[in-house]
């Protein structure tokens, strides 16, 4: 999955994605235990807890600053051209 995340995205952002995720495998590898342990009793609440936390995560995005109130961009390059707009729109 890594050697992915070093060609997916192009070199102006390539660090900040490897470095987000690298970060979400090391709360994962120390969440991993403890939701496994609690799923070996009650089955349905390790499905409920990433259920619970990608619902979350999800309606986080829409509240920040950067995102509130506009659309999300479907690709990087149409994201580069609304960047440009904005930048020769301030100058």
């Amino acid at each position: 999955m890594a050697v992915y995340m070093v060609e997916m995205f192009p070199t102006c952002v390539r660090s900040s994605a490897t470095m987000m995720f690298r970060q979400a495998l090391v709360v994962g590898g120390a969440c991993c235990p403890l939701i496994a342990s609690i799923g070996r009793d009650l089955p349905s609440v390790s499905f409920a807890i990433f259920g619970v936390a990608m619902s979350g995560f999800g309606l986080f995005v829409l509240v920040l600053p950067e995102t509130k109130g506009s659309s999300l961009c479907d690709t990087m390059e149409e994201q580069e051209k609304r960047n440009q707009t904005i930048n020769t729109s301030h100058c």
